[in-house]
């Protein structure tokens, strides 16, 4: 069973954190939900997004129709084979992927476990994860995977495959079932300001695999409660830290909602107001 510790206070989140780092021996991973009864599950395996009988025709399909569209709406296309690439553009403007976003930063992870922190009706958690032992487990690969190296490179790739990978060579196409059947933890490279500043992590998650937590060894995960009634200290502390939505979020649209609605700026947990954004998690 996945242990689960509630958090009272801002102090609390940063002893869990730097225990985590102790315990697991290496950089441990965060990502922040709005609310703490939310999977861990992407976008593309929700079956309010895509029923999963159809993901995988509708993976690949979206993915080429996005790839051939793109061209003459974005300036920096990546080139035609360059899938790890078009992967993270597809993920940066919203389309459901296998990709489930996570970062080294648990002040960034804790900003959308609490950004909605005037909304008091559900707790939110931080999940911490141990990257390495992930892999070790669910793939049987040493470390973190990159896009340079075999496993990060196929686990990118099955997404435009779809049900074609049956026909590669019986050596890869072992190693891509067993992709697909689990999680794969990756380093990606940073392609945008955005995962330079939020520190971006991602897993890669197989169409095979269990949409929930439970496609996570139990000693790799950790998920820490910040109670609905205490989101509005978290956020104000974070804000004090200076990890506000301008900051997560490095653009002149971010910048223009956090002074329009004075978000996170001199208000204390006490005062409150509606605010436009609404970001569902980690995403």
């Amino acid at each position: 069973m996945i242990e689960e510790r509630v958090l009272d206070s801002p102090g609390d989140l940063l002893d869990a954190g730097l225990a985590c780092r102790n315990t697991f021996g290496v950089q441990p991973w965060y990502r922040g939900q709005d609310r703490a009864e939310w999977l861990l599950r992407p976008k593309v395996a929700r079956p309010e997004v895509v029923p999963r009988k159809d993901r995988v025709k509708y993976e690949s399909g979206v993915a080429r129709r996005f790839m051939r569209g793109a061209r003459t709406r974005h300036q920096t296309c990546p080139g035609p084979t360059e899938f790890p690439a078009w992967l993270f553009l597809m993920q940066h403007y919203g389309l459901p992927t296998r990709l489930l976003d996570w970062s080294e930063s648990l002040l960034t992870a804790s900003f959308f476990a609490v950004f909605n922190h005037r909304e008091h009706e559900h707790s939110g958690c931080v999940w911490v994860l141990n990257p390495g032992r992930l892999n070790q487990e669910s793939i049987d690969h040493p470390g973190l995977a990159t896009i340079h190296d075999a496993v990060g490179d196929l686990a990118m790739q099955l997404p435009f495959l779809g049900n074609e990978h049956a026909e590669l060579k019986p050596a890869i196409q072992e190693v891509a079932e067993k992709i697909d059947r689990g999680v794969v933890a990756l380093e990606p490279d940073e392609v945008d300001v955005r995962m330079l500043v939020q520190q971006s992590m991602f897993t890669v998650h197989g169409s095979n695999a269990a949409p929930d937590e439970s496609s996570f060894p139990e000693e790799s995960l950790l998920k820490l409660i910040i109670p609905a009634e205490r989101k509005g200290l978290f956020a104000h502390a974070l804000a004090s830290a200076g990890v506000r939505l301008s900051s997560v979020f490095p653009d002149l649209d971010h910048l223009a909602e956090e002074l329009r609605d004075n978000t996170f700026i001199v208000c204390p947990p006490k005062e409150r107001g509606s605010t436009a954004a609404d970001e569902e998690g980690h995403e």
